[in-house]
């Protein structure tokens, strides 16, 4: 859980970051001075980009937070996205499942019971080369 939040401020920092940048940039732009921040403004977006992929693959517990709607639903409201769902039975169990904002189900509609943890279910990807 700690991994999680500190992936989350760290997200925070480097937007924080990135604006700084561009606005330094901004200034400088309007004042004529030649000020090379793009290149830091590129990094950190690199930066962003790689630590938000990390937060994707991190597996979260639903006593942390749900997924959020655009997590779980994609923007034209049409269709529920795959979630990697862990559940407690005597053991902890794993399967694909759905998350509607308000129940947890599988491809059959029916319930998924005592979730623990959720994730964004990433499919496989051929790597090509």
């Amino acid at each position: 859980m700690s991994g999680i939040k500190e992936i989350q401020d760290a997200i925070k920092f480097t937007q924080k970051v990135i604006k700084q940048c561009e606005q330094i940039a901004e200034s400088r732009k309007r004042l004529g001075i030649d000020y090379t921040i793009p290149v830091a403004t590129k990094v950190n977006k690199t930066i962003l980009q790689a630590l938000k992929e990390r937060l994707e693959r991190e597996w979260i517990s639903v006593g942390e937070r749900l997924p959020k709607r655009e997590e779980f639903q994609n923007e034209k409201e049409e269709y529920y996205r795959r979630l990697e769902i862990a559940y407690k039975t005597d053991t902890v169990e794993y399967k694909i499942g759905y998350f509607d904002g308000y129940k947890w189900f599988d491809k059959k509609y029916q319930n998924i019971e005592n979730v623990v943890a959720w994730k964004l279910f990433e499919p496989y990807k051929e790597v090509t080369k």
